[in-house]
C-alpha cells in the first residue's frame, strides 16, 4: 500500500494497519499541579486557568509530536 505523509511517498505491505495505535499519552490537571508546584507556582484554579488559556493544549500537542518523532528515531536507531 502506498501512502503520502508531508508530501513524501511511502510504501508498506505488512500485517499491521497503518492507523493501528501504538501509544497514547494523556496529560491531566494533576500533571500541571505537580509541574507548577515544582516551579514554585501555587496551583490555584486561577493559575491553572491562566496556563490553560494560553494555547497550552495546542502547544503541548505540537511540541509532544515533534519530540515524539525524535524519540521514535532514537528507538529505531537503537534497534537497528
Amino acid at each position: 500500500m502506498k501512502f503520502t505523509f508531508l508530501n513524501e511517498e511511502f510504501e508498506y505491505e505488512g500485517k499491521h494497519a497503518l492507523d493501528e495505535e501504538i501509544c497514547t499519552i494523556r496529560w491531566c490537571v494533576e500533571d500541571l499541579v505537580i509541574a507548577m508546584t515544582k516551579a514554585g507556582i501555587e496551583p490555584t484554579d486561577e493559575n491553572i486557568d491562566k496556563v490553560l488559556a494560553n494555547r497550552f493544549e495546542r502547544t503541548l500537542q505540537e511540541m509532544s509530536i515533534a519530540e515524539g518523532w525524535e524519540i521514535i528515531d532514537v528507538i529505531i536507531s537503537n534497534v537497528f
